[in-house]
């Protein structure tokens, strides 16, 4: 017999269900279709930006961030973002210089936090131990420590005649030489500070000495702006607010104790006063804040300037030495409800919450305030023991370090990456920081004459002393004025014909702060 295959019928869907409806049965369901594949692309940034805040540290969201273009991308594009993640995590503490005073070695200790991979990972990254900073091969004590701020730390090289700031954790390196001992200093050493904007392509060393009288007390600043020059740029003598009552030692040379910087301010406390000295860097001017009665009574030397989480200037300090019967005092300064500023009382807390009372010379020491985060460093005979963190919206305590050291502390806190910033999002941070200066100039609310005049100066074309020693001018480099050499600077703003001319200028525009550099004018040109 003869097979034959048996033929296949092939129903499409719509005669399946017809023949259905005919037979009285449901049709046959419809297969879903196939879900479209998740990809990074496809993610929303508001998203990914909300997963981000839940990150435990911020080495863990470089790490995330720079996993993907995409993820980079959603951090970058929000300049609100920042300052979210920052309010929902604390300072990120890396860990401390323990600096002996004035010698060269900085030792290092790294912060416990262990268990954040990504924390440690940036600990051990970092060049901690200040390998970059060069070697003057001799026999000097090398580099000394001034002060750690912004992710920078500030060290001072007598030997050579150097000022370094230096980012362990990028490894940027940043020398200035020191200003010539003539034009600055007077007695003792000048105070160094140092103000980075690196997205933004701004860069300053401001240095700083004192000198006090019986009734005044002078200050001089230098700044060192590499966009800008490539020299320093000294300021002469300025008359700072005098203190209310005069000095009983009219030759004490020490009248400040070491400053503070926050964001764009320096603060200094009085040795023997109730004040505090400001100096505001963005206008170069100084100003005074008194201390509140509280904080009179008490020594200078028990209580430190930082801000709050909100970016308030605060006050904290301990009442007694005692642990049994002391109290950490914070005060705020912040307008009441007459919307008059001044030292308001915020919180007050036992000093036995640190230490432990029991202990004979037990007392706890404030090393800085950064952020609403309050350092301290406790002690037992004299010696410190421990390293805490005190949070002061939350009163949480965290013990940061154990060990028996008599050194200053100097945190070390990791600041915002710049590869982190978009720097498209400021159509300023592309154009280079000379032309945003000359940008400003002409957008500033000065007569045209004047910026006419700004122009020349900014570009330093007019026919001053120094400028004509470049072609081999022969002659003398004295200001015609005065007895120092002449520059634009010198011409413009620190001979004494420039003070007299901007004091005429002030008076008639009714300006209470006569300009001392060129950024200066454009600042008053903007108010």
């Amino acid at each position: 017999p003869y097979f034959f295959p048996t033929r296949r019928h092939f129903h499409s869907s719509s005669s399946s269900t017809a023949m259905a409806s005919e037979l009285g049965l449901a049709p046959p369901a419809k297969r879903p279709l196939a879900a479209a594949p998740t990809t990074i692309t496809g993610i929303g940034d508001d998203l990914l930006r909300g997963i981000f805040l839940l990150l435990p540290s911020l080495p863990s969201l470089v790490r995330a961030a720079l996993a993907c273009r995409t993820f980079l991308g959603a951090v970058r594009s929000s300049p609100a973002f920042r300052g979210r993640f920052l309010a929902l995590h604390p300072p990120q503490l890396l860990g401390f210089f323990i600096c002996p005073s004035r010698i060269a070695s900085h030792p290092f200790v790294p912060s416990r936090g262990r268990s954040d991979p990504d924390l440690a990972a940036a600990v051990r990254g970092a060049d901690f131990f200040l390998t970059r900073l060069p070697e003057d091969g001799g026999s000097s004590r090398g580099w000394h420590f001034e002060t750690c701020y912004g992710g920078y730390a500030v060290l001072l090289n007598q030997t050579t005649d150097q000022v370094a700031a230096y980012n362990p954790l990028t490894q940027a390196l940043h020398l200035f030489p020191q200003p010539a001992a003539d034009k600055i200093l007077f007695r003792g050493l000048p105070e160094y500070y140092f103000f980075s904007e690196e997205d933004q392509g701004v860069l300053r060393m401001v240095c700083v000495q004192h000198r006090n009288t019986s009734w005044q007390v002078p200050a001089r600043i230098a700044v060192y702006s590499p966009a800008t020059s490539s020299e320093w740029q000294i300021l002469p003598w300025v008359e700072t607010p005098p203190p209310l009552q005069p000095e009983e030692d009219g030759q004490k040379v020490i009248t400040f104790y070491p400053g503070t910087q926050v964001k764009g301010f320096v603060y200094w406390k009085h040795t023997s006063q109730a004040y505090v000295l400001i100096l505001n860097t963005a206008t170069l001017q100084f100003s005074r804040v008194d201390l509140p009665p509280f904080f009179e009574e008490i020594e200078t030397v028990q209580f430190m300037l930082g801000q709050t989480k909100d970016g308030e200037l605060c006050m904290v300090g301990a009442d007694d030495n005692d642990g049994k019967t002391g109290m950490l005092v914070v005060c705020v300064w912040r307008a009441d409800e007459h919307g008059v500023e001044k030292w308001m009382l915020e919180h007050t807390f036992a000093l036995s919450i640190f230490i432990d009372a029991t202990e004979d010379d037990s007392t706890v020491q404030v090393d800085a305030i950064i952020d609403g985060y309050v350092y301290l460093s406790t002690k037992y005979s004299g010696q410190a023991e421990s390293l805490l963190s005190f949070c002061l919206e939350t009163a949480k305590l965290t013990k940061l370090f154990d060990g028996t050291y008599t050194s200053p502390s100097h945190p070390y806190i990791m600041a915002w990456p710049s590869s982190l910033v978009d720097n498209k999002a400021s159509p300023c941070s592309k154009i280079p920081i000379m032309y945003q200066y000359e940008d400003a100039m002409w957008k500033a609310n000065i007569p045209l004459k004047i910026k006419d005049i700004l122009w020349l100066i900014w570009h330093n074309v007019i026919a001053t002393k120094d400028s004509m020693r470049r072609i081999n001018w022969i002659g003398d480099y004295i200001c015609s004025f005065c007895g120092e050499n002449e520059s634009i600077h010198h011409l413009f703003f620190a001979c004494l014909a420039a003070s007299y001319m901007w004091s005429s200028i002030c008076n008639t525009m009714g300006l209470y702060d006569r300009p001392y550099m060129l950024h200066t004018i454009l600042y008053l040109g903007r108010r």
